[in-house]
Parts: C-alpha cells; structure tokens; sequence
C-alpha cells in the first residue's frame, strides 16, 4: 500500500496519479502497464513514484482498497441515517456504486482487470498473503460495525457470522446490478426489479412462515 508520504501529497496531487494509474490499468494488461506513463500522465517524476509506491502491483492494491473504502464508509454513513436500516442502506448504497463506477471509470477498470489480466482470485494467494489478511481484518471491521449498529428489532441477526454472510450476498447483488446498469443501461429497470428481489429473498427468506 502507499507510503505515508503519498497520503501526505495535497488531494489534488494524490487525484491526478490516481486518475494516471487507473487510466493505464484501464487500457492495458497487467504485465504491459507502463510506469513511465502514469508518471508522465501525473505530471511526477518516477523518482517520486517510487516513493509513493513499491511497484505497479502496489499501485493496483491501493486502487482496489480506495474504492472499498469509500464504499464502506458509505454504508457506515447510510446505516446512521436510515438508523439501523440495512435494507435501505442498500438501495442507496446501489446508486452511489452506479455514480462511482461511472465518474471514476471504475467498471473499464474492474472488468479489464478481470478480463485481459486473467483475473483468478485463486493465484497469487500466497504471494500477496498479507493483502489477503489485511482485507479480510477491514472485512470483518465493517462486519463488527454493521452488527453493532444494526437495528436488531427489525433484523434477527443472531451473530457476526451471519452479518458476514449478508455481506457476501449483498455485494454479489450489487455488482450484478451494477454491471447490467453500465453495459445495458436501457435494461436499468429490470436490473432494479432484479436487485430488488434479490433483496427480498434475503430480507424475508423463501420458506412459508
């Protein structure tokens, strides 16, 4: 992940290597993005890159972490509105991605790091154990904080471990969503009757009371 000196830069200056670095993740493979062109395209010198980041990997970690990030304290901020609201949450949290994946070309990023790099989440465990262990603490972070501020009056959430669980469907409900919305945006409307079922399975189960 970035050094500290990264998070220190002015956010404008921050922005525009970040702007770099997912334009070129955007157009090329992993194994053809070019260093030389994000430091070009940001306007800093490859000196300075490498004391921001380790390599192109640690470039590619930090874009996928920032935008989970974003998304969870969204979630957070939604759950103290919606005062405990999981459900609602959601559906807010739904029109934040679309606007996000549009605005910061999230979705050409995702998909061409899926698609042209081959994605397999399988490979390179081992090597990037410790991005691995990381991601899994923030997920069980945020899991602690959803259970924590829950309303458990309208949920029956009985541990943690559910809350995990939850979480997993919800973000394969959303990217699906997310993904119809962007690649077939005249089909938004059966997207959204999708998602919205989908949530209702989860919400109130399939078997007759």
């Amino acid at each position: 992940m970035p050094s500290e000196r990264f998070y220190k830069l002015p956010e404008e200056k921050r922005n525009r290597i970040k702007d770099a670095a997912m334009h070129e993740f955007c157009e090329v493979a992993m194994e053809n993005v070019s260093i030389n062109k994000i430091v070009k395209e940001a306007g800093i010198s490859r000196g300075s890159f490498y004391t921001y980041f380790e390599d192109k990997q640690d470039v590619l970690r930090y874009l996928l972490q920032d935008a989970k990030n974003k998304q969870d304290e969204f979630i957070k901020k939604c759950m103290i509105e919606q005062k405990g609201d999981y459900i609602k949450s959601l559906y807010l949290l739904l029109d934040y991605s679309i606007e996000y994946f549009e605005e910061n070309n999230f979705f050409d990023f995702s998909r061409n790091i899926a698609i042209r790099n081959g994605f397999n989440p399988i490979l390179g465990m081992e090597e990037h154990k410790d991005c691995f262990k990381k991601n899994e603490k923030s997920e069980e972070e945020l899991a602690d904080w959803i259970y924590e501020h829950i309303d458990k009056t309208k949920y029956n959430i009985a541990s943690k471990e559910i809350i995990r669980a939850l979480m997993i469907q919800v973000h394969i409900a959303i990217m699906i969503a997310v993904s119809r919305i962007l690649l077939t945006p005249q089909h938004k409307e059966a997207a959204m009757r999708q998602f919205d079922a989908m949530l209702t399975v989860l919400k109130e189960g399939v078997y007759k009371k």
